[in-house]
């Protein structure tokens, strides 16, 4: 049977097999990495509530696909894991994330991540500026502390032995 030009018997099977293929490589394609950026909003929720070893347990679950992830998703993951190491008292793999975060941050869109959470992941600073240093008290730098007054004499001479 020919139908506007096409054989149904030859072309059936064919057309079949071009659409069961992709749909059966789909979950392969997702447990690949692609759909990685909802583990990472799991953990993002779970830091949210306080719940930091669930979200240290999704950001585990994300890490060998990290390098799979899109540039937002990647500043995200690596921004909010920083952040949930320093507040689980991981001071060194705080410092180690949030310093891979910096760069990847910074090019992207500022809206990727919250104001407060840029300003605390990143000390207040943009991603892409400085290194926040030691912040000076208020009113400039601190003044040395006096040394003995007038009134109080001259500092005692060490002792000689």
């Amino acid at each position: 049977m020919v139908l506007a030009g096409c054989s149904v018997r030859s072309g059936g099977a064919r057309a079949t097999r071009r659409i069961l293929l992709p749909l059966a490589a789909l979950p392969l394609l997702l447990a690949a990495g692609c759909g990685m950026g909802r583990f990472v909003q799991r953990g993002i929720n779970f830091y949210h509530g306080g719940a930091f070893p669930l979200a240290m347990q999704e950001f585990r679950g994300v890490e060998p696909y990290e390098l799979e992830l899109n540039p937002k998703g990647l500043c995200r993951y690596l921004v909010y894991r920083g952040l949930t190491h320093q507040r689980l008292g991981e001071a060194q793999l705080a410092a180690s994330y949030l310093g891979r975060a910096r760069p990847v941050c910074s090019g992207g869109d500022p809206r990727w991540l919250d104001p407060a959470i840029a300003a605390e992941a990143f000390g207040g600073a943009a991603p892409g500026g400085p290194a926040p240093g030691p912040t000076p008290p208020p009113g400039g730098p601190a003044e040395p502390a006096p040394g003995p007054g007038p009134e109080e004499g001259p500092a005692p001479a060490p002792p000689t032995y």
